[in-house]
């Protein structure tokens, strides 16, 4: 972080490794990203800064497999756009069963992709797709859809009885917030031990939490992902390759 004027707003900056740099139009000359984190408390902009790097970090690891993260928004529009067809995740079982074809979804998909000509029938078409348009593809193909902490604190309140507005649930969501805006809102299973090892020092130094304060917190957290990676079989499947 960087500041250009003392006591003023504080700077995010970070440079681009090479293998990723087509995904950032707008980087600066050196290939850098650098924007405002628009606070001026230093505290508060380390920890959004960390937020946005761990994002980075994660689109960056996910880019280099292969595989471009998609985060709750990109699910969000993949499961409206099957909608728009009439369409839901999973159903491509029923359509097998009854021997149907979903062909305006997948004309429209080929469409998209440039290989609707007779002519350009290449293999692997699907990974021309745009973001949206493959994640819809795979939802429908019985990809399971991944589970973000947000979504697993909705599901644990659902799950469990406990009252979102009681002194505990909003105790818990509190802390859920704390974890999200340090690691950011990421699938259940995609955490590491960095990252809890990151949050606890958040806690320690940032917030300046007692350790009884933190076993408290942890306490609280621990419960959403267990019940969010075991009960709920959160965990993104492979692309699939029916369509």
């Amino acid at each position: 972080m960087e500041q250009k004027n003392p006591n003023g707003v504080w700077y995010f900056r970070r440079r681009v490794s090479q293998e990723v740099r087509k995904h950032y139009p707008k980087l600066n000359k050196r290939n850098e990203i650098y924007f405002s984190l628009q606070m001026k408390d230093r505290k508060e902009a380390a920890a959004l800064a960390h937020r946005k790097a761990t994002e980075q970090d994660e689109f960056w690891k996910s880019v280099k497999n292969g595989e471009v993260a998609a985060g709750p928004e990109v699910i969000s529009a993949a499961i409206a756009m099957l909608d728009t067809y009439g369409l839901r995740p999973g159903q491509s079982v029923e359509y097998t069963g009854d021997e149907l074809q979903v062909d305006n979804f997948l004309d429209d998909l080929r469409i998209k992709a440039g290989t609707f000509r007779p002519e350009d029938q290449r293999e692997n078409w699907q990974n021309d797709l745009p973001l949206i348009h493959r994640r819809a593809a795979d939802l429908f193909f019985g990809e399971k859809p991944p589970m973000f902490l947000s979504e697993g604190l909705k599901r644990y309140f659902e799950l469990t009885g406990e009252d979102p507005e009681s002194r505990q649930g909003i105790g818990r969501s509190r802390v859920v917030n704390y974890f999200i805006s340090v690691c950011g809102d990421l699938p259940v299973d995609r955490y590491t031990r960095t990252h809890a090892i990151g949050f606890v020092r958040y806690l320690l130094e940032e917030r300046e939490n007692k350790t009884d304060t933190v076993t408290r917190r942890l306490n609280d957290i621990r419960p959403i992902f267990r019940r969010s990676a075991v009960n709920l079989n959160c965990r993104i499947g492979k692309s699939s390759s029916h369509y």
